[in-house]
């Protein structure tokens, strides 16, 4: 049986401390393979009041994060499809990760890594 290489193959990179760190989804590795189209891969991502504020420092938060363009979007937990959601950022130039982690172990998703996920699933924290 032979199957077409899924889109989801894209790799996902976080360059910290002086390392440069890349790894593949599970499903990149596994399941899409098996799977084929039945497959689909959702990040995730969230938002606090600090990605809400709009006088946050724009180089790793504020107005131009992603994160704080989605929690502007929505209240709590929304799933955004990737196609769209894409399309409906496209205009939007200087639009980037969230560069401050939150959490230790978070990754922010880059907003050029749309084209790697089926949809969005996103959760924005009361403050």
């Amino acid at each position: 049986m032979t199957s077409t290489p899924s889109r989801h193959r894209s790799s996902w990179n976080w360059e910290a401390a002086g390392l440069d760190l890349h790894w593949w989804s599970a499903g990149a590795l596994t399941a899409s393979s098996a799977l084929g189209d039945r497959y689909a891969f959702v990040a995730t991502d969230f938002a606090d009041a600090a990605d809400l504020d709009g006088d946050a420092d724009p180089r790793t938060r504020g107005a131009s994060s992603l994160q704080h363009v989605l929690a502007r979007a929505t209240s709590g937990l929304a799933l955004f499809p990737a196609v769209p959601l894409a399309a409906a950022l496209a205009d939007r130039t200087g639009l980037h990760a969230r560069t401050d982690p939150a959490r230790p172990g978070y990754f922010p998703l880059d907003p050029t890594k749309l084209d790697g996920v089926d949809a969005v699933a996103f959760l924005t924290l009361p403050g």
